[in-house]
């Protein structure tokens, strides 16, 4: 875009900045194809799509558009201009032919997705949209959380519970409300058929959702998600495509965690350096597509630390400046070692086990052991009791329940599995049973959890065995 001083133009986009300088108005004006620094006498608001006739001029060595008449476009023609620019400005986006960190079928097929949504925000950040970015609060969201930003601005926030409620959804609404063509990314939460009615507000309020998760999804979500990043998206059978010819097997494939595919965002954006992350995010969620080393563990222990006691809502700054504090660092893992061990042996101790036609299973109280929002979650406190009985046993099945006040936790081995139980089928059946007492759950076949009305887990954990039972028949 080469221009001389003291030139007509006339030139139509959308206005993506504001400001007032020198007794005017600056606005930056995208054509889709190129950005225009428009001066005039009165403000533009961000987000218009306007025409502007004027002369051109210099300053600062920075060539300038004098306006001398600012059309703005009616609300109709503004969308059909926003959408256009969108199109020029993705088209332009150039992103790296980087080899992705894990190959196979399921990294083959879903790469084309993983460009997708390198490309949509890149494209937002070309067009200064406001990037909202809710993150789950463990290692795998806060590690994806850091790869993503380091694409462009974002407003990062934590997210502590694993559904997008209609309350998260009116408070997101307050604060998108005014800012200019909001995308919003949730990253390792959200796509279980309980967030659907919070998507959906936030769909009707105009918010562009781009979603990267690696639970099992409800059928709504790739309905709702303008785009939905999962493994679950390119497995067959498919929960969104149930006619469909095979693709991908569909075999444990929450195992590629949320942050790794951020990472993987992240990388073909052109970001270097960040592998790290990727490690750190499947040390987090002891996922084994990529070789993780005590570093990795140890740097995912203490970010589940923090995100254990860290509010709802709080951002990167903390974790990142923690990251950087030798001393900080090894106090707190020192603390997350000790805690851990402690409350592992108090676990062991409240352990009653049963033996159902050869499957052994394990319950434990979580209100004995740990308060709420404190470390180690009791998601935590059930994997690691899980992991302590299969190394002892690795060809035994085995299922361990956890239930606190207001949830059960449910975590299963191959050989469980195998033997036709599955944490998120029998779910399904305890909620068409129970629907009274259970108030949302899922998850997939080895590890499932629910939220149960307070003082009905006990109840539930009842019924479950029940199950268990009936399906072993």
């Amino acid at each position: 875009m080469s221009l001389m001083s003291n030139q007509e133009i006339e030139v139509s986009g959308i206005i993506t900045r504001s400001f007032s300088a020198r007794g005017s108005f600056i606005s930056s004006l995208n054509t889709g194809e190129g950005t225009y620094e428009i001066i005039s006498d009165s403000v533009i608001i961000v987000g218009s799509a306007v025409k502007v006739k004027g002369t051109t001029s210099e300053y600062n060595g920075r060539v300038q558009i004098r306006a001398a008449n600012v059309y703005s476009f009616s609300e109709s023609e503004s969308k059909a201009i926003r959408t256009e620019i969108e199109k020029k400005a993705e088209a332009r986006v150039m992103l790296t032919d980087s080899e992705l960190l894990v190959s196979g079928p399921v990294m083959d097929s879903i790469k084309p997705l993983l460009q997708s949504a390198a490309k949509r925000i890149l494209t937002a950040k070309s067009l200064n949209r406001f990037i909202l970015l809710r993150f789950h609060g463990d290692a795998d969201g806060i590690s994806g959380a850091f790869a993503l930003t380091k694409m462009c601005k974002m407003q990062p926030f934590q997210q502590n519970a694993a559904i997008y409620s209609v309350n998260d959804a009116m408070r997101d609404l307050q604060l998108l409300h005014h800012e200019f063509m909001p995308l919003f990314i949730m990253l390792d939460f959200g796509s279980n058929a309980e967030s659907d009615e919070g998507l959906k507000l936030l769909k009707a309020g105009g918010v562009e959702i781009l979603t990267i998760d690696h639970h099992p999804p409800g059928a709504g979500i790739q309905k709702i998600a303008d785009l939905f990043i999962s493994p679950w998206a390119v497995v067959s059978p498919s929960p969104f495509r149930p006619n469909e010819q095979q693709r991908v097997p569909a075999i444990d494939v929450s195992k590629y965690p949320a942050g790794y595919l951020a990472v993987e965002i992240a990388r073909l954006a052109g970001i270097k350096g960040i592998e790290p992350l990727a490690k750190i995010s499947c040390a987090g969620d002891k996922s084994t597509v990529l070789p993780v080393e005590k570093q990795d563990k140890d740097k995912a222990l203490v970010l589940d630390f923090m995100a254990s006691y860290s509010g709802f809502g709080n951002n990167l700054d903390f974790y990142a400046s923690v990251m950087d504090k030798p001393e900080l660092f090894y106090s707190m893992l020192n603390q997350a070692n000790e805690k851990t061990e402690q409350i592992f042996e108090s676990a062991k101790r409240l352990l009653k086990e049963k033996d159902i036609k050869g499957v052994k299973v394990s319950v434990v109280d979580l209100e004995k052991l740990v308060k709420k929002h404190e470390f180690p979650s009791r998601g935590k406190i059930v994997t690691k009791i899980f992991e302590m009985l299969m190394a002892a046993n690795p060809e035994q099945p085995i299922v361990v329940l956890g239930h606190g006040d207001k949830s059960v936790i449910i975590r299963m081995n191959e050989p469980a599995v195998s033997r036709g139980l599955a944490g998120d089928k029998i779910i399904i059946e305890l909620r068409s049973k129970m629907g009274d007492f259970i108030e949302n759950g899922g998850g997939h076949a080895k590890a499932a959890a629910m939220k149960v009305r307070e003082d009905f887990a006990k109840d539930v954990i009842e019924e479950l065995i029940k199950v268990i039972d009936k399906t072993l028949a």
